[in-house]
């Protein structure tokens, strides 16, 4: 459509794509049919048979616990721009079905797991732009002095545990 301003897909099998389509505000445009699609390779045109909403699509939800690295020491090793690029190639591939719980590292705060109190906080979430915002802030003004990485796989793995056993879940 003319209002398109972002268009991500992947492959989910032979012949069929999962495709988000979203306005300049990355708003996703819904109720697209196979005639706002057209997908060409060279000189050859596919022809779409059919459009499916997420809704009606028998697609697999995802569960995905993602621990980030948030400690100074990354800005001391200029890895916080290449981090920041890979997460976003990663947000590209969410779908409004997946949860993502994000894990990272809090010097203030701290949470409780298993009776242990851990210098870790999490945000569970299908929003692209809330978690996009979470991160942004814990790689910019919420950079802690200390390296929590055990504190932060730990409350990790309590939040997959916590789910659904049978649950497509992803620990990153």
């Amino acid at each position: 459509p003319k209002n398109a301003a972002q268009l991500s897909y992947q492959t989910m099998e032979e012949g069929k794509l999962l495709v988000s389509v979203t306005d300049a505000d990355e708003v996703p445009i819904k109720g697209l049919t196979p005639q706002d699609f057209t997908i060409r390779r060279g000189l050859k045109t596919a022809k779409i048979v059919s459009v499916d909403p997420l809704a009606t699509s028998k697609e697999v939800p995802l569960n995905i616990v993602m621990v980030v690295d948030n400690s100074k020491s990354m800005q001391q090793r200029a890895a916080v721009g290449p981090l920041s690029s890979a997460l976003e190639a990663f947000y590209k591939t969410l779908r409004p079905i997946d949860q993502v719980t994000a894990v990272v590292f809090d010097e203030q705060k701290t949470m409780t797991v298993n009776g242990r109190q851990l210098h870790a906080r999490m945000l569970q979430t299908n929003d692209v732009n809330y978690l996009r915002g979470f991160i942004a802030q814990s790689l910019g003004s919420g950079l802690t002095e200390g390296t929590y990485l055990m504190d932060a796989l730990m409350a990790g793995l309590d939040a997959a545990r916590q789910m659904p056993e049978k649950k497509s879940k992803i620990l990153v």
